[in-house]
């Protein structure tokens, strides 16, 4: 991702700039929407008066053509910055509108600004709430590591510091080009290291009126401790198209959308590298019925059921699954197939821990149980009221992607360094919320786009 200026705005006045010459020279290339950059007076009235017409504190704006203009307002001052537009831009549906309406999954390079923008805070709040231009040179080097010809490279205020603070070293024999951005190699022992983390959304109504809720994010975290500058190749094989959201500005090659490489210079710390989600959805991966019923004697008749998907693997780090009550719990007389189940210690819900395993060839696990409640009701959630109540899943599975990924050596290439490293991988497939709504209850839910067709 480039950018063509940044700015800093204080008290309606420029008290920091820069420019870039190269990537400007890119814009225009896009003549049918070139504008070029006014000059700061300019800049400074035009951007006064655009916020007075959208007073928002983060927002994307239109400043008489120059568009994207993506800026926030944090400690004191207005960050703004000018990025590249790029690919297909749908500037008709995006200028002058709420900043929580944009589509920002379309516009990787509106959300890559913002980004940038809140990574910046850091750097410029020791010069708050004066803000003198004078004071401001120390800034001038540090953008100068950050975005050095107006593309992103290492955002880390900390790696910054040290790169500032520390002498080039006298016995370092360099005889590759180095990149301005980062001047010292790494020196110490070697390793390149994946993490690929899926979540998952799911809620299950049991309802022919409410679509059930699914939906999959990922996220690939890359630490790369290697010497000299090498240039990474990261092969995606996955067996789900992927919507990617957002990369890191390492990230070089810009069709990667449909070479399903990745092709980048890592930063000297651990970064997130992609995040996406999932455009075509697989069936889900535990799929349960759940029916309580609250008899005239006050008692619960509770029934789960739950069958695991023929696709997932049967071996988990933990599933566990929990059933909150309105009421304090006196007694319960399960008769579950498997696992253990218990009172939470608040002694308002049920705990079943399956264990690490479906037990059986069908994977089906069921859980009967009889409650006894004791009369005074417990201030708890306010949508857990009687038989208006929910089952919640938590899972983990090592070594398993829905999305199909998963890296090996093959899949990785180094360019530009010659020692010899195993890289490690590390995937995982967990729960953020999973919920199974009682069938015979007054389900309270809200729309959600992401929902399974059934």
């Amino acid at each position: 991702m480039s950018f063509r200026g940044l700015w800093i705005i204080h008290e309606g006045k420029i008290v920091f700039s820069r420019k870039y010459p190269i990537i400007e020279k890119q814009a225009r290339l896009q003549e049918e929407i070139y504008v070029s950059i006014p000059s700061e007076q300019q800049f400074e009235q035009q951007f006064n008066q655009a916020l007075l017409v959208n007073p928002s504190k983060d927002g994307v704006i239109d400043l008489n053509g120059l568009w994207p203009l993506v800026y926030i307002h944090r400690e004191g001052v207005f960050l703004v910055t000018l990025p590249l537009a790029q690919g297909e831009v749908r500037r008709e549906n995006t200028v002058d509108v709420d900043i929580v309406q944009l589509p920002f999954i379309d516009l990787p390079f509106i959300s890559t600004s913002f980004v940038l923008l809140e990574a910046l805070i850091p750097a410029i709040a020791p010069f708050a709430p004066a803000y003198d231009r004078s004071d401001l040179i120390e800034l001038y080097s540090f953008i100068a590591r950050v975005i050095p010809f107006g593309v992103p490279t290492d955002t880390n205020i900390n790696n910054i510091k040290k790169v500032i603070m520390r002498p080039y070293p006298q016995t370092e024999n360099i005889i590759e080009r180095q990149p301005a951005w980062k001047p010292h190699s790494f020196k110490g022992r070697q390793k390149l290291e994946f993490i690929i983390t899926e979540t998952i959304v799911a809620v299950q109504y049991d309802s022919e009126n409410i679509e059930n809720v699914y939906q999959i994010n990922g996220e690939i975290k890359c630490r790369a401790d290697l010497e000299g500058f090498p240039e990474i190749t990261l092969k995606l094989p996955t067996s789900n198209p992927l919507n990617i959201i957002q990369t890191h500005s390492a990230i070089t090659n810009p069709d990667f959308n449909t070479s399903k490489k990745l092709v980048f210079s890592p930063p000297l710390s651990s970064f997130h590298l992609l995040t996406y989600s999932l455009l075509s959805i697989p069936d889900i991966p535990i799929r349960g019925y759940f029916q309580m019923h609250i008899n005239e004697s006050g008692q619960a008749q509770v029934l789960l059921q739950l069958k695991l998907n023929t696709d997932i693997p049967n071996n988990f780090q933990y599933c566990r699954i929990s059933i909150p009550f309105s009421r304090e719990i006196a007694s319960i007389v399960p008769t579950h197939s498997e696992g253990n189940v218990k009172v939470n210690e608040e002694n308002d819900g049920l705990v079943w821990d399956i264990g690490q395993r479906f037990v059986g060839r069908r994977r089906e696990a069921s859980l009967p149980v009889i409650v006894n409640f004791i009369d005074a009701e417990i201030t708890g959630d306010p949508f857990i009221v009687d038989s208006n109540c929910c089952a919640k899943i938590e899972f983990r599975i090592l070594d398993y992607t829905i999305s199909g990924i998963k890296l090996d050596e093959k899949c990785i290439s180094v360019a530009r360094n010659s020692s010899s490293f195993t890289p490690k991988f590390e995937t995982s497939c967990q729960t953020f919320e999973y919920l199974i709504w009682n069938s015979w209850g007054d389900v309270k839910y809200s729309r959600d786009p992401f929902y399974i067709p059934e």
